[in-house]
C-alpha cells in the first residue's frame, strides 16, 4: 500500500511539474500574441498615416497640374500680347515661390534636394 502512495505521489509530483512548465509556456505564447497585436496596431496606425499622406499628396499633385494647365492656356491664349504675357510669367514666379516654400516648409529635416 505504501509503495503505491509512493507510486502515486511521484506521479502527481510529476504531473505538476509537467502543468507548471506547461503553464510558463503558454505565458510566453500568450506574451508573444501580445506583442504581435501591439505591432499590429502600431502597423496599422503606420498604414493609415501613409494613406492620409498620400492623399494629401495626390491633392497637391492634381492642384499643381491644374495650374499648370491653365497657365499653359493662357500663354497660348496671349501669344499676342507682349503685356499679358509678361504678366502670366510674373504669375507663374510667385506661384513658384509659393510652391517652393510650401515643399521647404512641408519637408522634414530640412530643403529638399
Amino acid at each position: 500500500m505504501f509503495s503505491t502512495l509512493r507510486s502515486i505521489r511521484g506521479t502527481l509530483a510529476e504531473t505538476l511539474f509537467t502543468v507548471r512548465q506547461v503553464s510558463h509556456q503558454a505565458e510566453r505564447v500568450l506574451e508573444s500574441l501580445q506583442r504581435l497585436e501591439r505591432g499590429q496596431h502600431m502597423a496599422q496606425e503606420d498604414i493609415d498615416r501613409l494613406k492620409a499622406a498620400l492623399s494629401t499628396n495626390t491633392s497637391a499633385i492634381a492642384g499643381v497640374s491644374a495650374l499648370i494647365t491653365d497657365l499653359a492656356q493662357r500663354v497660348r491664349d496671349a501669344a499676342d500680347d507682349p503685356e499679358e504675357i509678361r504678366a502670366l510669367a510674373d504669375e507663374l514666379e510667385q506661384n513658384n515661390a509659393a510652391l517652393a516654400k510650401a515643399v521647404t516648409d512641408n519637408t522634414p529635416g530640412g530643403t529638399p534636394i
